[in-house]
Protein backbone atom coordinates (compact mmCIF):
# COMPACT_ATOMS: atom_id res chain seq x y z
CA UNK A 1 0.00 0.00 0.00
CA UNK A 2 1.36 3.50 -1.09
CA UNK A 3 1.64 5.89 1.70
CA UNK A 4 0.34 9.42 1.60
CA UNK A 5 3.75 10.90 0.14
CA UNK A 6 5.21 8.16 -2.15
CA UNK A 7 3.72 9.79 -5.07
CA UNK A 8 5.15 12.64 -4.59
CA UNK A 9 9.13 11.52 -3.72
CA UNK A 10 9.69 10.51 -7.54
CA UNK A 11 13.01 11.69 -9.05
CA UNK A 12 12.49 13.31 -12.46
CA UNK A 13 14.53 10.53 -14.34
CA UNK A 14 12.29 7.72 -12.96
CA UNK A 15 9.28 9.80 -13.82
CA UNK A 16 10.40 9.79 -17.58
CA UNK A 17 11.78 6.08 -17.69
CA UNK A 18 8.64 5.19 -16.15
CA UNK A 19 6.76 6.70 -18.75
CA UNK A 20 8.66 5.56 -21.59
CA UNK A 21 8.42 2.06 -20.15
CA UNK A 22 4.78 2.55 -20.29
CA UNK A 23 5.14 3.65 -23.48
CA UNK A 24 6.41 0.72 -24.56
CA UNK A 25 4.26 -1.47 -22.99
CA UNK A 26 1.00 0.28 -24.33
CA UNK A 27 2.56 -0.20 -27.85
CA UNK A 28 2.86 -3.74 -27.67
CA UNK A 29 -0.27 -3.88 -25.80
CA UNK A 30 -1.98 -2.11 -28.55
CA UNK A 31 -0.23 -4.52 -31.50
CA UNK A 32 -1.34 -7.44 -29.43
CA UNK A 33 -5.08 -5.70 -29.73
CA UNK A 34 -4.56 -5.82 -33.46
CA UNK A 35 -4.46 -2.22 -33.70
CA UNK A 36 -2.37 -1.37 -36.93
CA UNK A 37 0.48 0.99 -36.65
CA UNK A 38 -0.46 2.96 -39.33
CA UNK A 39 -4.26 2.62 -38.37
CA UNK A 40 -4.55 6.79 -39.07
CA UNK A 41 -4.44 7.45 -42.49
CA UNK A 42 -2.15 10.59 -41.30
CA UNK A 43 0.42 8.36 -39.94
CA UNK A 44 1.39 7.17 -43.88
CA UNK A 45 1.13 10.68 -44.91
CA UNK A 46 3.56 11.76 -42.49
CA UNK A 47 6.06 9.24 -43.18
CA UNK A 48 6.30 9.62 -47.33
CA UNK A 49 9.34 10.90 -48.00
CA UNK A 50 7.88 12.46 -51.72
CA UNK A 51 5.70 14.87 -49.97
CA UNK A 52 4.86 18.03 -51.59
CA UNK A 53 5.04 19.97 -48.31
CA UNK A 54 8.25 19.50 -47.37
CA UNK A 55 10.91 21.76 -49.20
CA UNK A 56 14.36 22.93 -48.80
CA UNK A 57 14.10 24.47 -44.55
CA UNK A 58 16.60 27.38 -45.41
CA UNK A 59 15.59 28.18 -49.17
CA UNK A 60 11.44 28.57 -47.54
CA UNK A 61 12.61 30.62 -44.73
CA UNK A 62 14.31 33.34 -47.32
CA UNK A 63 11.94 32.50 -50.26
CA UNK A 64 8.42 32.47 -48.47
CA UNK A 65 8.34 32.06 -44.42
CA UNK A 66 5.20 32.05 -43.90
CA UNK A 67 4.93 28.87 -45.91
CA UNK A 68 6.47 27.07 -43.24
CA UNK A 69 3.46 27.54 -41.06
CA UNK A 70 1.78 23.90 -40.48
CA UNK A 71 4.38 21.85 -41.88
CA UNK A 72 6.63 21.35 -38.77
CA UNK A 73 5.93 17.77 -38.37
CA UNK A 74 6.68 17.51 -42.14
CA UNK A 75 10.21 18.42 -41.33
CA UNK A 76 10.92 16.23 -38.15
CA UNK A 77 9.86 13.46 -40.39
CA UNK A 78 12.24 14.53 -43.09
CA UNK A 79 15.02 14.87 -40.76
CA UNK A 80 14.17 12.02 -39.51
CA UNK A 81 14.11 10.48 -42.59
CA UNK A 82 11.14 9.28 -42.28
CA UNK A 83 11.04 6.52 -39.64
CA UNK A 84 8.92 5.31 -38.20
CA UNK A 85 10.76 3.78 -35.24
CA UNK A 86 12.29 7.39 -34.91
CA UNK A 87 9.37 8.86 -35.36
CA UNK A 88 7.35 6.71 -32.39
CA UNK A 89 10.79 7.18 -30.41
CA UNK A 90 9.96 11.20 -30.27
CA UNK A 91 6.61 10.65 -30.17
CA UNK A 92 7.70 8.82 -26.39
CA UNK A 93 10.01 11.16 -25.35
CA UNK A 94 7.73 14.04 -25.77
CA UNK A 95 5.45 11.93 -23.80
CA UNK A 96 8.08 11.36 -21.20
CA UNK A 97 8.86 14.95 -20.70
CA UNK A 98 5.08 16.20 -20.83
CA UNK A 99 4.51 13.69 -18.22
CA UNK A 100 7.51 15.14 -16.27
CA UNK A 101 6.24 18.57 -16.52
CA UNK A 102 2.55 17.20 -15.55
CA UNK A 103 4.42 14.98 -12.04
CA UNK A 104 6.03 18.21 -11.37
CA UNK A 105 3.93 20.67 -11.07
CA UNK A 106 0.41 19.29 -10.40
CA UNK A 107 0.58 15.78 -9.17
CA UNK A 108 3.51 16.29 -7.26
CA UNK A 109 1.97 19.51 -5.48
CA UNK A 110 -1.87 17.53 -5.07
CA UNK A 111 -0.45 14.04 -3.91
CA UNK A 112 1.41 16.38 -1.13
CA UNK A 113 -2.67 17.47 0.48
CA UNK A 114 -4.16 14.80 -0.78
CA UNK A 115 -5.22 11.19 0.03
CA UNK A 116 -3.74 8.42 -1.79
CA UNK A 117 -7.42 7.40 -3.51
CA UNK A 118 -7.20 11.25 -4.80
CA UNK A 119 -3.67 11.38 -5.86
CA UNK A 120 -4.08 7.58 -8.14
CA UNK A 121 -7.07 8.83 -9.85
CA UNK A 122 -5.60 12.42 -10.63
CA UNK A 123 -1.96 10.08 -11.66
CA UNK A 124 -4.35 7.73 -13.98
CA UNK A 125 -6.20 10.63 -15.67
CA UNK A 126 -3.10 13.16 -15.87
CA UNK A 127 0.14 10.63 -16.15
CA UNK A 128 -1.87 7.72 -17.41
CA UNK A 129 -3.86 9.00 -20.14
CA UNK A 130 -5.22 5.90 -22.85
CA UNK A 131 -6.05 8.76 -25.40
CA UNK A 132 -2.65 10.31 -25.43
CA UNK A 133 -0.72 6.78 -25.09
CA UNK A 134 -2.62 5.80 -28.24
CA UNK A 135 -1.61 8.94 -30.00
CA UNK A 136 1.88 8.92 -28.74
CA UNK A 137 2.02 5.32 -30.30
CA UNK A 138 1.47 6.28 -33.48
CA UNK A 139 2.95 8.73 -36.28
CA UNK A 140 1.00 11.92 -35.53
CA UNK A 141 2.11 15.65 -34.28
CA UNK A 142 -0.56 15.34 -31.60
CA UNK A 143 1.95 14.64 -28.82
CA UNK A 144 3.90 17.24 -29.81
CA UNK A 145 1.03 19.77 -29.68
CA UNK A 146 -0.29 18.53 -26.18
CA UNK A 147 4.02 19.02 -24.89
CA UNK A 148 3.53 23.04 -25.92
CA UNK A 149 0.05 23.11 -24.59
CA UNK A 150 1.41 21.55 -21.12
CA UNK A 151 4.59 24.10 -21.06
CA UNK A 152 2.18 27.09 -21.69
CA UNK A 153 0.16 26.12 -19.25
CA UNK A 154 2.57 25.61 -16.91
CA UNK A 155 5.17 28.17 -17.49
CA UNK A 156 5.33 31.66 -17.02
CA UNK A 157 7.94 32.87 -18.69
CA UNK A 158 7.22 35.22 -21.49
CA UNK A 159 9.18 34.86 -23.99
CA UNK A 160 9.08 31.20 -23.82
CA UNK A 161 5.33 31.21 -24.28
CA UNK A 162 5.79 33.55 -27.39
CA UNK A 163 8.13 30.87 -28.89
CA UNK A 164 5.74 28.27 -28.56
CA UNK A 165 3.21 30.12 -29.32
CA UNK A 166 5.02 29.83 -32.69
CA UNK A 167 6.07 27.20 -32.39
CA UNK A 168 2.75 25.88 -32.41
CA UNK A 169 2.02 27.21 -35.80
CA UNK A 170 5.27 25.84 -36.92
CA UNK A 171 2.76 22.23 -36.57
CA UNK A 172 -0.57 23.94 -37.22
CA UNK A 173 -1.84 27.22 -38.98
CA UNK A 174 -4.19 29.09 -36.58
CA UNK A 175 -3.80 27.11 -34.12
CA UNK A 176 -3.40 29.65 -31.67
CA UNK A 177 -7.19 29.93 -31.72
CA UNK A 178 -6.61 26.75 -29.35
CA UNK A 179 -5.11 29.11 -26.60
CA UNK A 180 -8.53 31.27 -26.75
CA UNK A 181 -10.65 28.66 -25.25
Amino acid sequence: MLKKNSLSNLSVSKIFFLSLIICILFYFLEGILGINRLYHPDSIHYMQQNNENVRDFLDIIFSSPLSILSTGYYYISKLLNHNYFLLIGLNFIFYSLTNIFIYEKIIKTFCKNHSVSKSLVLFYLLFLDPYRLHLSCHVLKETIYIFIFITLIIFNYKFLRLFLVVLLEFFRANSFFYLLI
